[in-house]
């Protein structure tokens, strides 16, 4: 079997990081117990058990930590008010506005119609009272500044924007108050300063506002602007919970599975990645999924994490239909279908995942599931390749040695096991070997070939030309 153990950044649980979270990846790779032997031909076999661990980070496809950006590349960002994300800016919804109650705005209408204290009881109505002190900006004002300031937002008009916003914050609304925020975080129509980005978040964080304290969860967790500190990181993260924030549940089950700035606590991690996955995130669904599928954290369940995996594909999260996808191919948790598996596979490559990508390669060459190509196979392997698959860079260089679905090219070929191998994938390092100690459109070199064996643990090479593919 083939293996990708290409990084994805995406979410974590138990040992491992939030990115690629319990390292559950689309690919196949030839193991050291299943090496092949001299006197014996290997067959490669279609499969997609694979799995992979990567080291802990702070950061989920989801909700990865804030890093800062060139004002430029954050200009069309920064209009989103929600949690600070790697790809897409935090957005806050103008529902999180606050409103004043009923109660406050009678008292209001009651205090603007006491007579000022300095009017004299019998004084004629003519005679003009004592000037009232300015009163706060009405709620209606304050709204109508925050939807000129989003308007120009939208438009990416920044510099119009920042007054507004301004404005806005000053008369209490909160939404303006962490747009603004975000404005000094990113450079966006004012100079950039994360402190004093900070320190807009840390005003609406004391009201209780869940997109603020998400960010400050972020920013203590990375040091930008505040003085790094895991601990304050995880309480900001908590607090952003019980406001709703699904993103803030990711890290904070993150912080409790990995004991960062809190004792570690996987049933409270668990706890948190439910809660998630409860408020639509499909990374918490992809994360219980991978727990169930791997017994990382929780029994082995290979039906519940079926059921997780095709939440989140029914949501058409890439990784969801990459992994129902798996789940189809390897009969876990229902019953085998890989047809089901190609158009899950098709689903999730269109969407730009290589793992995808390259696993729809396989089936194609073989025929599994799909009409045999071997010319369309190798393009799709050739631009999974192209995305840095392994897997994908093996199987390409495979088809080039051989001369499957292209003329023979071995110089590619080598070239391709050589790509693998340096992301460690085993049978590309025993055939870089073979051609190493042999010659084969490269330098004779058997030093440098038990050197490539060494460090990988693989006890022997392998001639390429001995590669046969498998449906099984």
């Amino acid at each position: 079997m083939f293996n990708n153990f290409k990084n994805k950044k995406t979410f974590v649980y138990t040992a491992i990081a939030i990115t690629a979270a319990f390292g559950f990846m689309a690919a196949r790779h030839c193991s050291a117990e299943n090496e092949p032997q001299e006197s014996e031909a290997p067959t490669i076999k279609l499969s997609s058990s694979a799995t992979e661990t990567a080291e802990s980070k702070k950061q989920s496809p989801a909700s990865p930590a804030v890093t800062e950006q060139s004002p430029k590349t954050a200009k069309a960002e920064a209009p989103q008010a929600e949690a600070p994300q790697a790809e897409k800016q935090p957005t806050a919804s103008p529902s999180e506005e606050p409103s004043r109650t009923q109660d406050e705005a009678d008292l209001n209408e009651r205090e603007q119609k006491v007579p000022p204290t300095a009017t004299k009881p019998d004084a004629p109505k003519s005679e003009k009272s004592a000037a009232p002190k300015p009163e706060p900006k009405a709620e209606a004002d304050v709204q109508k500044l925050a939807a000129e300031a989003k308007e120009y937002l939208s438009k990416e008009k920044f510099e119009d924007a920042v007054p507004l916003l301004i404005k806005a914050a000053d008369g209490g609304d909160l939404w303006a108050q962490n747009q603004l925020a975000i404005c000094y975080y990113y450079g966006s129509g004012v100079t950039k300063d994360v402190g004093r980005a900070a320190e807009l978040f840390e005003q609406a964080a004391a009201k209780g506002d869940g997109v603020a304290e998400h960010w400050l969860g972020c920013l203590y967790d990375q040091g930008i602007g505040v003085k790094k500190d895991p601990a304050k990181a995880c309480q900001y993260y908590i607090k952003g919970a019980e406001h709703g924030n699904p993103d803030s549940m990711m890290l904070a089950a993150y912080h409790f599975q990995n004991g960062d700035g809190v004792p570690r606590d996987q049933s409270k991690a668990m706890e948190y990645y439910r809660k998630a996955a409860e408020n639509g995130s499909t990374d918490a669904m992809l994360v219980i999924g991978n727990a169930y599928y791997t017994g990382a954290g929780l029994k082995p369940d290979a039906k519940k994490a079926f059921q997780w995996f095709e939440k989140a594909a029914k949501l058409e999260h890439t990784e969801g239909l990459l992994r129902l996808g798996i789940c189809y191919d390897e009969g876990k948790g229902v019953r085998k279908n890989s047809a089901k598996a190609v158009e899950l596979f098709k689903k999730s490559a269109q969407q730009g995942s290589e793992d995808a990508l390259y696993l729809l390669g396989m089936h194609t060459l073989t025929g599994d599931g799909t009409a045999k190509n071997e010319q369309q196979a190798l393009e799709m392997l050739k631009g999974a390749a192209e995305k840095g698959n392994r897997g994908a860079m093996l199987a390409a260089g495979i088809c080039f040695y051989q001369g499957i679905g292209t003329a023979v090219n071995k110089a590619q070929g080598v070239a391709l096991f050589a790509e693998s191998a340096k992301q460690g994938d085993p049978l590309a390092v025993a055939c870089l070997a073979y051609c190493l100690q042999n010659g084969i459109c490269t330098d004779k070199d058997e030093v440098k070939a038990e050197k490539w064996m060494k460090k990988f643990d693989v006890k022997q090479s392998l001639n390429p030309d001995d590669v046969k593919w498998s449906k099984d």
